[in-house]
């Protein structure tokens, strides 16, 4: 029985020995798939999803599910996202739509539980240094691309429709990106360093971009408020009033003498209709949010407790509303989309994985403070015109923005 034991002893000592050993590595392939994921959510679904496959894996092997009390205990975010995630879960079994569709949806959402993933991987030297070099990266290439088919598109190398914009995704999504990027050079240009020009180039590079050549009126509107909050992160009283009034000169001539703010006035104008009459009109964008939103209101008046639970939406909706041309698989804004299938329990939750990012940027300090309070000011206006963590590209980018 000694012998036996001493035998086990050995074994199990030589294992964890092994395992020590290549831990190191295990993690390095970790943020490899992490820099794939990064680099590839702009541009490819398919390679995104090998990427969250192989970054699963990666975490699974190097036995990071051990640390998860500790995670959870220090971070509140990805504890909290994880929550929303399981509650998700618990609404397929109250769910009025099919064990399909229901299953369905979960699979959209495992970007919440992709930020647990994501954060051993990206938060250690130099794992983060690269992880940022890859976000960098990506954000140059979703620049330059837009400007190549702009190009293209001009002199009629390529044949597109008037509704194609220049970029590899929607307008809506290469907006989101581009607003967002044009904050962080913003702030990597304030440091003044050799690199300064650099990131000055690509600042208005991507102000120009997003005005001019991929106008997204949800990065457009994204774009001012980082503008004001960059102000009041990095200047004065007197450097905010300025900042503000040279924005807001902008905006007097750009939707003055811009043909290309034909889309921020129709929309204006679109709402303005919408209101003046008694009909639903679903012929235009605004129309068709505004309809989704009263609609869905609608449905959460009926259960606003629970919901009617996971992947139930889409059915719902076309219970209560009239039919028309399109009917909506979400009501375009995640608060809605939410409450609708898990009820205000639901919301609490999401309201509460808001909050706790807030809670944790007061913890950071200098940039990386500024950098996650835009990302949260990001989260929370593209959450009011679009189903976030539903969509795909932008789900997954968010994650990886969080956990970094």
């Amino acid at each position: 029985n000694d012998r036996l034991f001493d035998l086990t002893r050995n074994s199990k000592m030589s294992t964890d020995s092994f395992f020590h050993q290549i831990q190191p590595k295990l993690l390095t392939a970790g943020n490899y798939a992490a820099l794939l994921l990064i680099l590839t959510t702009p541009f490819s679904t398919a390679l995104t999803t090998v990427a969250t496959v192989l970054l699963v894996v990666f975490w699974l092997l190097s036995a990071q599910f051990k640390h998860l009390p500790a995670l959870y205990r220090k971070q509140p975010v990805p504890f909290l996202a994880f929550l929303l995630f399981v509650y998700f879960i618990i609404g397929i079994s109250y769910s009025s739509a099919s064990f399909g569709e229901a299953f369905r949806i979960v699979g959209k959402y495992r970007e919440l539980i992709l930020i647990t993933f994501l954060i051993p991987f990206v938060t250690e030297e130099p794992f983060r240094k690269r992880a940022i070099i890859a976000f960098v990266t990506a954000s140059v290439i979703t620049l330059i691309s837009s400007y190549f088919l702009f190009f293209c598109f001009y002199f009629d190398l390529v044949s597109y429709t008037p509704e194609d914009s220049p970029s590899i995704k929607s307008r809506i999504t290469h907006s989101l990106f581009i607003s967002f990027f044009a904050f962080y050079s913003a702030h990597r240009a304030a440091k003044k360093n050799v690199y300064f020009k650099f990131w000055i180039v690509l600042f208005l590079a991507s102000v120009h971009n997003l005005f001019f050549i991929v106008p997204g009126r949800t990065g457009q509107l994204i774009f001012l408020l980082l503008l004001v909050l960059f102000s009041l992160q990095r200047f004065s009283k007197k450097g905010v009033f300025l900042s503000i009034l040279g924005g807001a000169v902008f905006l007097v001539l750009f939707l003055s003498f811009s043909d290309k703010a034909e889309r921020i006035l129709d929309g204006f104008s679109n709402t303005y209709q919408y209101f003046q009459s008694d009909l639903d009109d679903t012929s235009t964008s605004m129309g068709k949010r505004l309809t989704f939103w009263k609609y869905t209101s609608y449905l959460i008046a009926e259960k606003p407790w629970f919901g009617f639970g996971t992947g139930s939406y889409a059915m719902e909706y076309e219970r209560i509303a009239p039919r028309t041309d399109f009917m909506p698989g979400n009501p375009h804004n995640e608060f809605l989309m939410i409450t609708a299938q898990l009820g205000i329990g639901g919301l609490f939750l999401f309201l509460g994985l808001l909050a706790s990012m807030l809670l944790h940027t007061l913890k950071l300090t200098g940039e990386p403070r500024w950098i996650a309070q835009g990302v949260l000011v990001v989260l929370v206006i593209n959450s009011l015109f679009n189903s976030t963590f539903l969509d795909h590209t932008e789900g997954h980018w968010f994650a990886c923005l969080i956990a970094l």
